[in-house]
């Protein structure tokens, strides 16, 4: 009996959303207690906003669902929307930062990395050393005009 219990505890995880596609054990609560979808508000926002940013703050503790349900808006704006197909990036912020120590400059790197991660997964570009090298040159040079100081500091 404990082994199932184990099993049984473990397809609960809360520190693993499910995936997108992952219906199984997924519950669309809010169809349960016939609220708005959460998945159709963030979508409509994001196809209505047109050029204007869209924040959005989706909060909950932890294995209540905020992920799966990103993971899932996420799909629905990739596949298409009202004839528009949009591009998804999503930062594993757990993945890749130590949330216990973290700063500014480290969210916006790794922000970056997982952008330049998914256009280069999905073939929208390529980073060749020499294309990368010459565009680091051009932006030291730029920044160089505007009188900023590049570099380490000590």
């Amino acid at each position: 009996m404990a082994d199932a219990a184990d099993a049984l505890y473990r397809q609960f995880d809360p520190l693993r959303p499910l995936a997108a596609d992952e219906t199984r054990l997924y519950v669309d609560w809010q169809r349960q207690v016939g609220i708005e979808d959460v998945k159709d508000t963030l979508v409509n926002a994001f196809v209505r906003g047109g050029d204007q940013n869209v924040w959005r703050l989706f909060t909950g503790h932890r294995g209540v669902g905020k992920t799966t349900e990103l993971l899932r808006v996420g799909q629905r704006l990739a596949e298409g929307v009202r004839g528009s197909r949009f591009f998804v990036s999503m930062l594993r912020s757990e993945q890749w930062l130590d949330l216990d120590d973290i700063r500014a400059e480290d969210v916006a790197f790794q922000v970056i990395r997982q952008l330049v991660t998914d256009l280069v997964e999905r073939g929208e570009m390529s980073f060749k050393a020499e294309e990368v090298k010459s565009w680091g040159k051009r932006i030291l040079e730029w920044l160089g005009k505007t009188g900023l100081e590049v570099g380490p500091t000590g």
